[in-house]
């Protein structure tokens, strides 16, 4: 099955208007497919409610076990 992956990336700028890749920080995974929800960081944060499409350092995809 496809699906969209995201991922953390780092850019160095160069003069104005130029950006030059560094580094790939890895995959960012957003709080709706987290097998995190309802733990520590999703869907509650210090009492506040994290919209799904948010995201944390803690992120972990539900289905990769």
């Amino acid at each position: 099955m496809d699906r969209k992956i995201e991922f953390i990336e780092e850019y160095i700028k160069v003069g104005n208007n130029d950006y030059q890749w560094n580094d790939n920080h890895g995959e960012l995974v957003r709080c709706k497919d987290c097998k995190h929800k309802g733990g520590f960081g999703c869907p509650w944060w210090k009492g506040e409610i994290i919209p799904p499409e948010w995201y944390c350092a803690n992120g972990e995809r539900e289905d990769d076990e």
